[in-house]
């Protein structure tokens, strides 16, 4: 996993594309979808160690991001099932702390299940936050994004958001995007167009390949 990843993220730097490692620290032993429930990962820290960790370890210095799953992993959070994205043992003690890890992190989609059924949709964004996440995912429900950034709002102007650990985020988004081409000033349909048949190109000859 290690090796072709590492293949991966050296192509994407190669065109100026982001890499982001996902969904940490693994979904491996997951036996629900993240979609709709909250999986309970009950490995050990040493077995999460030895085991699944194993491709963040050797390749976090080449990551810009990581983002962090959905599951909830009994051995740091053993108190309550919390999702691995509000969770700060997860990113702040263990991403952050124990790996050092000094890139971006991205909480997942906050609009999925296993966070929006079991916490009041006010309150997501500003748990991720506090947890430790510089960026969230909320990929479309237009009424959730609305209730998320109400409740960062209010918590902001309450002081409940750490303006150092802001500022830090605004550090590493800053970091992030230096170096990036810059976006065009229109956007072209046509060589849009054009990438699209390349791509479904691609699909179809990896689907002969397997038939």
């Amino acid at each position: 996993v290690s090796e072709f990843a590492n293949s991966f993220i050296q192509g994407l730097e190669k065109h100026q594309i982001l890499s982001c490692g996902k969904h940490f620290p693994g979904l491996g032993t997951a036996k629900e979808d993240t979609h709709s429930h909250l999986p309970l990962i009950v490995r050990s820290m040493a077995n999460l160690w030895q085991q699944d960790l194993i491709p963040y370890r050797r390749l976090l210095k080449h990551l810009p991001m990581v983002l962090v799953g959905h599951a909830c992993y009994k051995a740091y959070d053993f108190h309550a099932p919390i999702s691995a994205s509000v969770s700060t043992n997860i990113i702040k003690g263990l991403l952050r702390k124990k790996l050092n890890y000094q890139g971006l992190i991205i909480s997942d989609d906050l609009e999925m299940g296993s966070v929006n059924k079991n916490i009041p949709h006010r309150d997501i964004g500003v748990r991720a936050l506090k947890a430790g996440c510089d960026l969230l995912i909320v990929s479309q429900q237009h009424g959730l994004i609305k209730d998320i950034m109400i409740g960062l709002e209010e918590a902001a102007s309450k002081g409940d958001l750490d303006p150092e650990q802001l500022k830090k985020s605004r550090a590493r988004i800053a970091t992030a995007r230096r170096g990036l081409p810059l976006l065009p000033s229109t956007f072209d349909t046509e060589k849009f167009s054009v990438l699209i048949k390349k791509y479904n190109d691609f699909l179809k000859k990896i689907q002969q390949s397997k038939d």
